[in-house]
């Protein structure tokens, strides 16, 4: 027997067995159980504290077996440290729920954690969200994302201390970097990061997309926390773009725009990169409009009815979300048709594939309003919630079929090398 199925065979076997069912009710399972709906179609609590400490004794098991079996593993690579630095350890429950909610499902999980590991990068306890009050009203793709990297010196030294790398880990860690003149542990120590993100389809103008036309988009980014990071290479970066942008500095507010003469051959786009230093945000626009829009006391994305009940019932707080329009969708199938009808889809395969597909299209559709995505960290846990067209348990029913799938391929392969044989 190979020594990798020597390793394998107990893993799968842990792994198959560690699908949890409900277990009696205790107050991990209770506070799970409360970040999601108990009314659902689908729900489930699982109490995990238990199977993660089976797992850690299984996994160091294996790591043992390998070692015997000539794999190069340090003899103080410790799988329970391992898993406390990453802060798995730290899990008690989970909980998922799935509710229809008129032609849309919601669904939502619950992390019972302590925030620590890998889950601090998720952001520090909920706060309001910032991308539906900085995108203007009717956008279309609203994106914003919490990347909170400060603990990540301190995970990534138990990490390496539990797999014996620690004296390596910290000559790397401690280098500086010189075009920044910090470590590369002091750089992640500042690196609280919020991205914002707002596209707006403007269905009166038009812009070519090969031989097709679409609306528009007009966009505005923001990156919050940035600043320290572009006084170090800002104006290197623009020099190297080789474009002849126009600088202009104010109480703290840097503005680098394309001169308007450019907009005819930038499909009527004046784009423009804002640097404020005193509310620590980099902006970039598609054009000064555009941005005014995001930076006034207008009507947001916050006060727009169809994001309103497109969010109704979603976490009020978190660190990250995203939302998609009901026209956005619609403007994907469009596209879709378009393609289809110029005949830009009748690939051999993809035309086997087109029943399916048809189909799937036809259900993204059919919700009348657009999607919603959240991410977040409560203070005891991490909350995933989201409304689309499917529930999330479907999930289970594809992975029961993808076997079948593989097995389909496979045998298509053995056919094709067989008649290229032949």
């Amino acid at each position: 027997m190979k020594k990798r199925h020597l390793i394998a065979f107990p893993a799968a076997a842990l792994i198959a067995g560690s699908t949890l069912n409900a277990q009696s009710v205790n107050p991990d399972l209770n506070q799970a159980a409360s970040k999601v709906d108990l009314s659902g179609s689908y729900v489930e609590l699982n109490r995990i504290d238990g199977d993660i400490q089976l797992l850690t004794e299984y996994l160091q098991l294996i790591v043992e077996v390998a070692r015997k079996n000539g794999e190069d593993i340090p003899e103080n690579f410790d799988i329970a440290k391992l898993m406390t630095a990453t802060g798995l350890d730290s899990l008690k429950a989970t909980a998922m729920s799935n509710t229809k909610q008129g032609d849309i499902w919601l669904n939502q999980a619950y992390l019972q954690t302590d925030g620590s590991g890998i889950f601090s990068i998720v952001g520090e306890t909920n706060k309001q969200y910032t991308a539906p009050t900085m995108c203007p009203a009717g956008t279309d793709l609203a994106l914003q994302l919490t990347l909170d990297l400060r603990k990540a010196p301190e995970i990534a030294r138990k990490v390496a201390e539990s797999v014996g790398k620690k004296d390596t880990l910290e000559s790397q860690i401690t280098m500086e970097l010189p075009d920044l003149g910090l470590s590369i542990e002091d750089s992640l120590k500042k690196s609280h990061i919020v991205l914002n993100l707002a596209i707006d389809l403007d269905p009166t103008k038009t812009i070519a997309l090969g031989e097709n036309k679409m609306p528009r988009p007009n966009l505005v980014a923001r990156a919050d926390g940035l600043v320290w990071l572009w006084d170090k290479f800002g104006d290197e970066l623009i020099q190297s773009q080789g474009m002849p942008l126009k600088k202009t500095e104010k109480d703290g507010v840097i503005t680098y725009a394309v001169p308007e003469d450019m907009a005819p051959a930038l499909q009527g786009y004046a784009p423009l990169l804002v640097v404020d230093k005193n509310k620590d945000q980099i902006w970039v626009a598609s054009s000064a409009d555009f941005l005014a829009k995001s930076q006034t006391s207008g009507q947001q994305l916050a006060d727009d009815p169809a994001f309103k009940a497109a969010w109704a019932g979603m976490p009020a707080t978190g660190n990250s979300m995203a939302y998609i329009s009901k026209e956005l969708v619609n403007q994907l199938e469009t596209l879709y048709k378009t393609a289809e009808k110029e005949g830009l889809l009748n690939d051999e395969d993809f035309q086997k594939a087109k029943p399916l597909i048809d189909r799937l299209i036809q259900d993204l559709t059919k919700p009348k309003t657009g999607y919603v995505f959240a991410f977040g960290n409560d203070g005891s846990g991490i909350h995933l919630a989201n409304k689309t067209a499917f529930p999330s348990k479907y999930g289970r029913y594809l992975q029961s079929v993808m076997p079948i799938i593989e097995k389909f391929q496979e045998e298509k392969c053995e056919k094709d090398e067989d008649s290229h044989e032949e």
